[in-house]
Protein backbone atom coordinates (compact mmCIF):
# COMPACT_ATOMS: atom_id res chain seq x y z
CA UNK A 1 0.00 0.00 0.00
CA UNK A 2 1.56 3.69 -0.81
CA UNK A 3 2.44 6.14 1.49
CA UNK A 4 0.20 8.66 1.71
CA UNK A 5 1.28 10.92 5.00
CA UNK A 6 4.43 12.65 3.48
CA UNK A 7 7.12 15.07 5.15
CA UNK A 8 10.08 16.81 4.32
CA UNK A 9 11.68 17.32 7.66
CA UNK A 10 10.01 14.77 9.74
CA UNK A 11 7.99 16.98 12.41
CA UNK A 12 5.72 17.92 10.17
CA UNK A 13 3.34 16.23 7.73
CA UNK A 14 0.32 16.42 5.20
CA UNK A 15 -1.42 13.87 3.73
CA UNK A 16 -3.62 13.80 0.39
CA UNK A 17 -5.44 10.95 -0.73
CA UNK A 18 -8.66 11.09 -3.69
CA UNK A 19 -11.04 12.22 -1.16
CA UNK A 20 -9.24 14.11 2.09
CA UNK A 21 -6.23 16.14 2.72
CA UNK A 22 -4.89 17.04 6.09
CA UNK A 23 -1.78 18.21 8.13
CA UNK A 24 -0.35 17.33 11.14
CA UNK A 25 2.77 17.43 13.42
CA UNK A 26 5.12 14.64 14.69
CA UNK A 27 7.08 14.45 17.32
CA UNK A 28 7.45 12.10 20.89
CA UNK A 29 5.58 9.61 19.21
CA UNK A 30 2.24 11.65 18.91
CA UNK A 31 0.99 12.62 15.80
CA UNK A 32 -1.12 15.79 16.13
CA UNK A 33 -3.46 16.50 13.14
CA UNK A 34 -5.06 19.76 12.71
CA UNK A 35 -7.01 20.19 9.90
CA UNK A 36 -8.73 17.58 7.93
CA UNK A 37 -10.73 18.22 4.92
CA UNK A 38 -12.50 17.03 1.32
CA UNK A 39 -11.75 20.04 -1.30
CA UNK A 40 -14.04 18.20 -3.98
CA UNK A 41 -16.73 17.10 -1.65
CA UNK A 42 -17.85 16.95 1.46
CA UNK A 43 -16.00 14.84 4.94
CA UNK A 44 -18.05 11.63 5.20
CA UNK A 45 -18.14 8.58 8.08
CA UNK A 46 -16.68 6.57 5.17
CA UNK A 47 -13.86 9.04 4.44
CA UNK A 48 -12.87 9.55 7.79
CA UNK A 49 -12.78 5.59 9.09
CA UNK A 50 -10.56 5.03 6.13
CA UNK A 51 -7.97 8.10 6.76
CA UNK A 52 -7.79 7.15 10.01
CA UNK A 53 -7.28 3.84 9.80
CA UNK A 54 -4.33 4.72 6.85
CA UNK A 55 -3.00 7.06 9.33
CA UNK A 56 -3.26 4.59 12.24
CA UNK A 57 -0.80 2.42 9.38
CA UNK A 58 1.47 4.86 8.80
CA UNK A 59 2.13 5.81 12.48
CA UNK A 60 2.41 2.61 14.05
CA UNK A 61 3.67 3.24 17.43
CA UNK A 62 2.50 6.28 17.65
CA UNK A 63 -1.01 8.47 19.26
CA UNK A 64 -2.77 10.36 17.19
CA UNK A 65 -4.45 13.31 18.20
CA UNK A 66 -7.07 14.20 16.27
CA UNK A 67 -8.65 18.35 16.25
CA UNK A 68 -12.43 18.27 17.18
CA UNK A 69 -14.55 20.87 14.97
CA UNK A 70 -18.03 21.28 14.18
CA UNK A 71 -17.60 18.75 11.09
CA UNK A 72 -15.65 15.97 12.42
CA UNK A 73 -17.67 15.23 15.88
CA UNK A 74 -20.43 14.06 14.73
CA UNK A 75 -18.56 11.63 12.38
CA UNK A 76 -16.56 10.55 15.57
CA UNK A 77 -19.20 9.77 17.43
CA UNK A 78 -21.11 8.01 15.03
CA UNK A 79 -18.20 5.76 14.67
CA UNK A 80 -17.58 5.30 18.22
CA UNK A 81 -21.31 3.54 18.09
CA UNK A 82 -20.77 1.62 15.67
CA UNK A 83 -17.90 0.19 17.41
CA UNK A 84 -15.68 1.46 14.54
CA UNK A 85 -13.79 3.83 16.88
CA UNK A 86 -12.63 4.00 20.26
CA UNK A 87 -11.18 7.45 21.49
CA UNK A 88 -11.34 9.40 24.29
CA UNK A 89 -11.67 13.52 24.09
CA UNK A 90 -8.91 15.70 25.80
CA UNK A 91 -10.51 19.24 26.24
CA UNK A 92 -8.21 22.54 26.94
CA UNK A 93 -9.56 25.70 26.58
CA UNK A 94 -11.68 26.02 23.95
CA UNK A 95 -9.99 23.21 21.47
CA UNK A 96 -10.67 19.66 21.84
CA UNK A 97 -8.89 16.89 20.20
CA UNK A 98 -9.47 13.01 20.42
CA UNK A 99 -7.12 10.59 20.94
CA UNK A 100 -7.90 7.87 18.87
CA UNK A 101 -7.44 4.52 21.20
CA UNK A 102 -7.93 1.93 18.56
CA UNK A 103 -10.33 1.80 15.30
CA UNK A 104 -11.49 -1.18 13.10
CA UNK A 105 -10.62 -2.45 9.30
CA UNK A 106 -12.95 -0.24 7.10
CA UNK A 107 -14.91 -2.43 4.84
CA UNK A 108 -13.75 -3.24 1.59
CA UNK A 109 -16.07 -2.09 -1.67
CA UNK A 110 -18.13 -4.53 -3.50
CA UNK A 111 -16.44 -4.96 -6.94
CA UNK A 112 -18.94 -2.82 -9.62
CA UNK A 113 -20.17 -5.97 -11.89
CA UNK A 114 -21.62 -5.09 -15.03
CA UNK A 115 -25.21 -6.82 -15.34
CA UNK A 116 -25.11 -6.71 -19.43
CA UNK A 117 -24.28 -9.81 -21.04
CA UNK A 118 -20.93 -9.94 -22.86
CA UNK A 119 -20.61 -9.07 -26.49
CA UNK A 120 -18.60 -12.23 -28.60
CA UNK A 121 -15.65 -10.17 -28.79
CA UNK A 122 -15.48 -9.64 -24.90
CA UNK A 123 -13.88 -12.97 -25.03
CA UNK A 124 -11.15 -12.59 -26.54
Amino acid sequence: MPRKWKTHRGDEWWYEDSFVQADAGHGANILSVGAVTCPEKQLTEARLHNFLWQTQIEFEGSKILLSINKTIEPLLESMREQGTLQYSVMASGISKQARVEGISEPAKPEPIVSQEPKKWWQFW
